[in-house]
This record gives structure tokens, sequence and C-alpha cells, in this order.
């Protein structure tokens, strides 16, 4: 049975994913995975798969809660970890764990985040202290 991914909603989530979990059509699991329409807690189920590559794709789904990039980021797969180490949106204290890390890449990538986070709170700072400055030079 193949399910297309242009068919899929968050309607069909019961009847489809008992049929797919069972199914070896790992496109299909991929497609749901990666999908910004899943559900979150099919998504959060799926972070639990035996198959890292749709621990992976739900790694890097945007609709993936925090809790569970949280937990991915303790995930055995290096690949997975790399996706974590992405999300700019994992708190700080998780993107300095994981740039401590034993994979370099993961490492790498924990640190371009950690870096980007950096230059928008620098950012933002330089963006306040203009109006701050601008107000004062007002009275």
């Amino acid at each position: 049975m193949h399910h297309d991914q242009n068919n899929y909603d968050g309607d069909s989530t019961p009847q489809i994913l008992p049929n797919i979990f069972q199914e070896p059509d790992a496109p299909s699991i991929l497609r749901i995975a990666e999908n910004p329409a899943t559900p979150i807690d099919v998504l959060a189920a799926m972070a639990f798969s035996v198959d890292s590559k749709v621990r992976l794709k739900v790694a890097a789904n945007v609709s993936t809660p925090l809790e569970v990039l949280e937990n991915l980021a303790h995930d055995e797969s290096a690949d997975v970890r790399l996706f974590v180490a992405s999300a700019r949106r994992l708190p700080r204290d998780i993107l300095r764990k994981l740039a401590k890390d034993q994979n370099t890449y993961v490492v790498s990538a924990a640190l371009k985040t950690l870096d980007s986070l950096l230059q928008s709170d620098c950012d933002r700072l330089k963006l306040s202290i203009q109006k701050l400055l601008s107000l004062r030079n007002l009275t």
C-alpha cells in the first residue's frame, strides 16, 4: 500500500499509521517524519524508531517539539545529533553539551549554531543601544 504525501493530513493519522508501521515501505514513514503537518504526538513517537533515518527526519522537522529535540540530542546516531545541533531553537545549554560531543561534525554544527545565536544577540543589542541613543538625543 502506498500513501501519497499530498493526501496525508492529520485527520487520517489514526487510520494510516498502524498500517504504515507494519509495512516495509520506509519512504512513507520518512515522508511522515519530515512533514511539518505531522501531529506532534506522532513525531514524538517516531523519535523512538529503531531506524536512525526516521529519527533524523524527526530531528530535522521544524514542527518537532523542543522536548523531543532535547531527547534526540542524546541519540546514538551522530547524524541525528548533527541535525539537532543545527536547531537554533534548542536551549543553549543543550547546544553547549553538543559542542563537547565525541563527533567532530556534531561539535562543528553546535558551535556554528551557538555562533549564529550569539551574532543575533549582538545585532539585537546594537539595535537597542542605537534606539536608546537616538531617544537620548531627542531630549
